[in-house]
């Protein structure tokens, strides 16, 4: 796949600590944006590689939730939890 040049307007002080940082790094200045911006894409694409599971997941499943309703007895019954004890 052919480069493509692009312009980008950042202060002259951000560009002055970049190339000597890319320098200090042994690289180049495009080197270093070009790899922070297939970062940003690359982050972009497993976000959207894992709500593409997800939904395929959910249309997948024959998983139930049932009523979705509990009464206060069902909720409070069985062994004491942490949330649950009462300091004497």
């Amino acid at each position: 796949m052919a480069n493509k040049n692009v312009t980008l307007a950042m202060p002259e002080q951000l560009v002055a600590d970049m190339k000597v940082a890319a320098f200090q790094q042994g690289t180049s200045m495009n080197a270093v944006i070009r790899h922070l911006c297939e970062a940003y894409v690359g982050k972009a694409r497993r976000k959207d590689e894992a709500r593409e599971a997800l939904l395929k997941l959910i249309d997948e499943t024959d998983g139930r939730m049932g009523s979705g309703r509990f009464d206060r007895e069902e909720t409070y019954a069985g062994e004491p939890r942490f949330d649950r004890f009462k300091a004497s």
